[in-house]
């Protein structure tokens, strides 16, 4: 428990840190909209994955979160002054005024030694202690989200999966010698079946170790072989990229953040 409760304060700033980190890409992808390609589109969003994945960022003075630190130290000295000055600031009493007080009778019920300016405060403890309740389950409640999120999602691998396992792969020799002359150009050695299923509705990767490319029914009957090739070639860049290794890394990173919606959009444009 001691673990996650130093994990999760970690874990808020990291994700609010990306999110402001996502609307600089955004302000930077709007700026210069026309003059970025895809590649360095995607490797702005990489920047977003990079700080979710850190455990820490160098200091700096010029950082845009320490704008952010000093309005959160400003608010939380400014909500503490009015307290600080009733307790701390002394009534003004005019002179001889305790020898003329203690003459005359006492006709207030206050009980003795009580200060009736914190008296008249309005009460705050009950709200103070639902807080603290809600800030104290919050650990627990992101652990929760995270366990159904995770067996949610392993769940519908499974049975995805299952389905892939039950097709056998092509062994059309065409087919497979377009592929190998498509590997070699692109330079990529991991070993990839084909698949057609019903599963999916456009051409696709499964798997990492072995990935299988996995094209809709009926594709190999209606494309050329030059609209194949283009398919092959497409698929083969993803390989050679490792975007299946990055895609769990994203799954992973979705499934800590899952409370963030600015994390879920920022993933959504990168994919």
């Amino acid at each position: 428990m001691d673990t996650l409760e130093t994990f999760f304060p970690w874990l808020l700033r990291t994700s609010w840190q990306a999110s402001v980190l996502v609307g600089l890409v955004l302000l930077v992808q709007g700026l210069f909209r026309r003059k970025l390609s895809a590649g360095w589109r995607y490797s702005l969003w990489l920047l977003v994955v990079l700080r979710l994945m850190l455990p820490a960022t160098p200091e700096s003075a010029l950082s845009i979160f320490n704008l952010a630190q000093f309005h959160s130290a400003a608010a939380r000295d400014s909500s503490l002054q009015p307290f600080h000055d009733l307790t701390t600031t002394p009534p003004l009493v005019p002179p001889n005024a305790s020898e003329r007080i203690s003459s005359e009778p006492s006709t207030s019920t206050t009980p003795p030694h009580a200060n009736p300016n914190i008296a008249s405060l309005p009460p705050t403890g009950p709200r103070r202690s639902t807080l603290s309740t809600l800030l104290a389950w919050s650990p627990t409640l992101w652990l929760a989200g995270v366990i159904l999120l995770l067996l949610r999602i392993l769940c519908q691998n499974a049975r995805f999966v299952a389905r892939i396992r039950r097709r056998r792969p092509v062994t059309d020799s065409a087919v497979l010698d377009l592929l190998e002359d498509c590997k070699s150009l692109m330079g990529v050695r991991t070993p990839l079946s084909v698949v057609e299923t019903s599963a999916v509705k456009s051409p696709a990767l499964c798997g990492f170790v072995r990935p299988r490319l996995l094209l809709p029914e009926n594709l190999l009957a209606s494309f050329s072989p030059r609209e194949l090739r283009y398919v092959l070639l497409h698929e083969l860049a993803h390989v050679k990229r490792l975007d299946m290794a990055m895609n769990w890394v994203v799954t992973a990173l979705r499934v800590l953040h899952w409370f963030n919606p600015v994390i879920w959009f920022a993933f959504r444009r990168l994919a």
